[in-house]
């Protein structure tokens, strides 16, 4: 345990805290319309009523013109910062970082007012806490946010765990503060010695709502200039590092609600998968039901890809991020070739041993799930297009016997008909005196040709069908 030192005795010099916002600028297959929309949202959050709307458009104008460089980061004020209105002082930072608007809220307080007494350390914090929050609560964080405090201890003799955990209790950056569960580690950089807190976002819903806050004290022995100096470029270091690590944890958030997603639909293609053994061994297979299973299969095959395609996107998003967070931190390192940064790496190594590798392993077992998906797909196909060609083989085969059948009936009837006359002109001989055959002779001729012709006809027919049958 450490010994803390008494409240009252505990200060900082240049104390300050700030807030890196992390939302999705412009996402993959989006509209213009729908990014100046999300465009004008945020910076009318930060502008917060600063400017009139003729001002206003002309600012997002220009803003819209610095986006287009090309660059990785890039500062899209003319002036870089927007500094808070009275009372507090303070400023926004807003960066491009790819497709990621950050958003740096620094406050450092309030200027101190000579005719009110002075305020204590503690609630020096509290102040700062509330700039922070009261300036970026409309300001949107759907990747997510990250935390930095910190300060120059007034001499040597203060305690820097005893200062650490001052400003953690006090500021309760976290509900609840609990320093033995969201300490994560220390180090140092620049003659400052850091301390990380973090705690896992337990949240279902589609943002990253990790905790995240980094502790910075620089010794009493360096000058305002030094601190200065430092801090300027470690700001700029840490935005993008920060953005990579948020990326990183917001992308496998939404990893496992896709993941989620396609589970529920494997279930769906097992239903389908199932009860097709039982569809096709039937006497006689229902076509309609089989077009209804395979539509369904291909809706559900169509969602299934266009998914997956998302996962492994997410997949290859992650490692790129896990890659650029590694490489800032090298270029951090070699700012100062004493800094311990150990415990920033092991946010690496978690990535890459827990997030890519799960994500890896998913992608393996989805794209194995599709599978049977495709299978049934397939041989549902096969079955319709059999069963529709038996029909079609019926369908000609029929109308070959019938065209056959009516053929040899038309030609039975225009030979056989004079002999009809002359058959029933002998069972049936006209009266002695009778010149014309009576009108029963006729009707019997008349049978008797169509009597002849028809079983003709049906006779081909039956011989043609059983032909095409055997060829068949």
């Amino acid at each position: 345990m450490i010994d803390h030192e008494p409240l009252t005795d505990l200060t900082l010099h240049y104390p300050a805290l700030d807030l890196f916002l992390y939302d999705l600028l412009d996402g993959l297959g989006e509209s213009a319309a729908t990014v100046d929309q999300r465009r004008q949202q945020i910076w009318q959050s930060i502008l917060n009523g600063q400017l009139t709307e003729t001002a206003l458009e002309a600012t997002l104008t220009e803003i819209k013109e610095r986006e287009k460089k090309i660059s990785r980061y890039i500062e899209l004020l003319p002036e870089k910062r927007l500094r808070f209105t009275s009372p507090y002082d303070g400023y926004y930072y807003p960066v491009k970082l790819d497709d990621t608007l950050s958003v740096m809220v620094h406050c450092s307080g309030k200027p101190q007012d000579d005719t009110l007494p002075a305020l204590s350390f503690a609630e020096q914090l509290q102040q700062m806490k509330a700039g922070v929050l009261d300036h970026a609560r409309s300001i949107p964080r759907q990747i997510g946010q990250s935390w930095l405090i910190w300060g120059q201890l007034p001499n040597s003799s203060q305690s820097t765990e005893a200062t650490a955990h001052f400003l953690y209790d006090n500021l309760a950056l976290f509900s609840s503060p609990n320093w033995d569960q969201d300490f994560r580690g220390q180090g140092h950089y620049q003659e400052a010695t850091l301390f990380e807190f973090q705690r896992p976002d337990s949240t279902p819903d589609n943002q990253n709502q990790h905790h995240y806050a980094l502790i910075c004290l620089f010794p009493a022995c360096l000058s305002k200039g030094d601190l200065q100096d430092i801090m300027s470029q470690f700001y700029c270091e840490l935005m993008r590092l920060f953005h990579y690590r948020n990326k990183v944890l917001w992308v496998y958030k939404q990893s496992i609600q896709l993941k989620t997603t396609l589970k529920a639909a494997t279930s769906t293609m097992q239903r389908l998968t199932d009860a097709l053994p039982m569809v096709i061994t039937q006497p006689k297979v229902d076509l309609d039901q089989l077009q209804r299973n395979l539509a369904i299969a291909l809706q559900l095959s169509q969602a299934y890809e266009t998914n997956l395609g998302y996962f492994r996107e997410q997949e290859s998003t992650i490692e790129v991020n896990i890659q650029n967070y590694g490489r800032r931190l090298q270029v951090i390192e070699k700012q100062d070739s004493d800094c311990d940064l150990a415990f920033l790496w092991q946010f690496e190594e978690l990535a890459k041993e827990k997030y890519l590798a799960q994500l890896q392993t998913d992608e393996k077992i989805l794209t194995a799930g599709f599978k049977p998906l495709e299978n049934y797909t397939k041989t549902v196909a096969g079955i319709i297009d059999i069963e529709h060609s038996k029909n079609e083989r019926k369908l000609n085969l029929t109308i070959a016997s019938a065209s056959a059948g009516l053929g040899a009936a038309s030609l039975m009837a225009a030979t056989f008909n004079d002999q009809a006359k002359q058959l029933v002109a002998v069972w049936m001989p006209p009266p002695q005196g009778q010149t014309q055959p009576p009108v029963a002779s006729y009707l019997a001729s008349t049978v008797l040709a169509f009597g002849v012709s028809a079983s003709m006809g049906v006779l081909f027919a039956w011989l043609t069908y059983r032909l095409l049958r055997r060829r068949g």
